[in-house]
């Protein structure tokens, strides 16, 4: 699960708008970051900055006003592959045929598309990143399709680019890429081009803004990114393999290549989007509030066996306060002290550390109270049991424990870094499994939203959305998976023992 923008104009300088535009969503990643852009009359990366660290920190002391290309793509990393996070940023490059690529997911068929790649046509890999066997295997099917042979942009678009893009998508190509991915992609003296897997499983947004200094389009994980005060409008989310290539004379292209119907990440708008962005045509801060609805009416019947409602902030503060305010309760008592998703941490350990270090609490609010603590999710549960021990420390009668997202019961092979089924609180979405799961974080009650429910909050149903975490029913080949998973054991260990890799 990253953040990727990539944009063009006619003229004005990009990539300070860029940078900004991947500040804002630092809550989609800060493990690394990275920018290339370049000359439209030039090519490769004439600007190039990619380094471990959240876009603040990395691109801290930067001019942004002497930037002048007009035309580039830009990545914040929450990493789900790779040992090394400075090695593995993005965006990459690859020289031919001339190709910067920044993607968002995860490709299911990683490891046995490298090793195509690499038997079958020498290609050297030089990161742990999976986005570098997408990278590759479009290339390889735009030289297959002889894309130097096009005799003007038109013939280019039509007859190779998005050609080459279906073969890429495809899962009978041979050089072909599963999984979740939403990407930018600069092609060098073309233009720029985005576009999403056939399942339209991870967000990306379209967007322009016409201005005095001339025409912009932008696109971006989220719309927060790429806010209309700033003067940029017709926000649109692309579809499921659809591709958008803008030239640079800014004519506009577009295609649906393969599409296979939406799966939509259920997680994005439960976790990880910031509050102001969009989901499915609503601001996500409306939805969150309307779970909290949710939530009150399906378990009406703890009402008043509880006395205050708290979150655990910051994704479900506006749950939290509908809760509150549908039951008539007392709100409030946790705060959190930094932007830091515990999450996102590479270790058990950390993430342990990180839960105790993440919030403050009123003590005064807690002795000889029935909580009820509200999160948006429970996969883990290391925030929970921790949050959950604490309140008891501070005189905590009862804790009752409510959750946004159904029993999170399947690893993701999209994005979601839970590399392994040992990590989850839950196995198995059972009541017996919910109790024992009960007793593991000592909450007096544990409670998730129903699926139904939740789906009813989005605007979707289950034949629109991705079902694999929470029923294990993936809308994707997963025979390689396993590999992939085993290969991502392997580097998560690595990084636990501080083990050095060249």
């Amino acid at each position: 699960m990253c953040g990727i923008v990539g944009m063009i104009s006619d003229g004005k300088p990009v990539s300070g708008d860029i940078i900004r535009s991947l500040v804002a969503q630092v809550n989609r990643g800060k493990q690394s970051s990275g920018i290339i852009s370049s000359y439209k009359n030039g090519g490769g990366a004439d600007f190039d900055i990619r380094a471990e660290g959240a876009a603040s920190d990395v691109f801290k002391g930067l001019n942004l006003e002497e930037i002048d290309q007009e035309i580039g793509i830009g990545h914040v990393r929450y990493a789900t592959a790779g040992r090394n996070l400075t090695r593995d940023a993005q965006p990459r490059y690859v020289p031919k045929p001339g190709m910067v690529m920044a993607h968002n997911g995860q490709i299911a068929n990683y490891m046995a598309l490298r090793e195509r790649l690499e038997q079958k046509r020498d290609y050297k890999f030089r990161t742990e990143c999976d986005v570098e066997a997408l990278l590759y295997a479009f290339a390889q099917n735009l030289i297959d399709r002889k894309q130097y042979e096009a005799k003007n942009i038109d013939e280019y678009v039509q007859e190779k680019l998005f050609p080459a893009l279906r073969d890429t998508m495809d899962p009978q190509g041979t050089f072909s890429s599963i999984g979740a991915y939403s990407t930018v992609t600069l092609l060098d003296k073309r233009g720029l081009l985005a576009f999403k897997d056939p399942n339209g499983i991870r967000p990306l947004t379209f967007a322009k803004r016409e201005s005095d200094a001339g025409l912009e389009y932008v696109f971006a994980s989220e719309t927060v990114a790429i806010p209309t005060w700033f003067g940029f409008s017709d926000h649109e989310e692309m579809k499921p393999g659809e591709a958008i290539f803008i030239d640079h004379d800014m004519n506009v292209y577009r295609q649906e290549i393969l599409n296979h119907g939406q799966k939509t990440c259920i997680f994005e708008a439960i976790y990880f989007m910031l509050a102001h962005s969009r989901f499915n045509g609503r601001i996500v801060e409306d939805i969150r509030y309307d779970l909290g609805i949710a939530l009150a009416m399906e378990y009406r019947e703890l009402r008043d066996r509880v006395d205050l409602i708290v979150d655990i902030p910051k994704t479900p503060i506006p749950t939290a306060q509908a809760l509150a305010n549908t039951w008539n309760k007392q709100y409030g008592g946790i705060l959190s002290n930094a932007n830091m998703r515990t999450f996102q941490a590479e270790e058990q350990s950390q993430r342990e550390l990180d839960a105790r270090a993440k919030f403050t609490y009123n003590e005064d609010r807690f002795r000889g109270k029935r909580v009820g603590v509200v999160d948006d999710s429970v996969v883990r549960g290391t925030n929970s049991k921790q949050v959950i021990e604490i309140l008891y420390e501070l005189g905590a009668e009862e804790v009752h424990f409510f959750s946004t997202f159904p029993p999170y019961v399947g690893i993701c092979p999209g994005g979601v870094d839970v590399a392994a089924e040992n990590e989850l609180l839950i196995k198995e979405n059972t009541p017996y499994n919910i109790d024992v799961a009960r007793e593991k974080i000592r909450a007096t009650t544990l409670n998730y939203l129903s699926l139904g429910n939740m789906l009813d909050c989005l605007g979707l149903d289950e034949s629109r959305v991705c079902l694999g975490c929470t029923r294990e029913q993936y809308p994707f080949d997963m025979t390689d998976y396993k590999r992939f998973k085993a290969l991502r054991d392997e580097q998560r260990a690595a990084v636990a023992c501080r083990v050095p890799h060249s």
